[in-house]
């Protein structure tokens, strides 16, 4: 199933999934140390204005439980800053709720080679 021809970056503009209740349940998780950023926050009001559901984290742990907890039936397109996303990915990567992995960050090179082994992930730069 493509829901898009390719990965969207956040910056550019997002389709919508569509409303066929052939579709899983999707939500974005976003971690980020600096959530609460001017920069991140008007990205997070791009993001709810295609999809329903955005959830924010500060706290790895707490990021952590909350994407554990969802059904694996659902499908989270997980947005995450490069450290963070290091502590994270390698633990959460081969859970079947992880729709995609977007690394949200300010040097790609570095943060493309370690994730080469995550088929998930998608590098963008900030």
């Amino acid at each position: 199933m493509a829901l898009y021809s390719e990965p969207p970056l956040l910056n550019e503009t997002i389709y919508p999934i569509s409303d066929n209740n052939n579709y899983k349940t999707y939500s974005i998780v976003w971690l980020d140390a600096s959530i609460n950023s001017q920069e991140n926050i008007e990205t997070q009001g791009k993001l709810r204005s295609f999809i329903d559901y955005l959830q924010i984290f500060e706290n790895v742990d707490q990021c952590e439980k909350h994407i554990q907890s969802v059904s694996s039936g659902d499908r989270i397109i997980f947005v995450v800053s490069g450290d963070l996303g290091q502590q994270l990915i390698p633990k959460i990567h081969p859970l079947e709720q992880i729709f995609s992995i977007y690394i949200y960050c300010a040097n790609k090179e570095f943060h493309q080679q370690w994730t080469k082994e995550y088929k998930k992930v998608i590098v963008i730069l900030r």
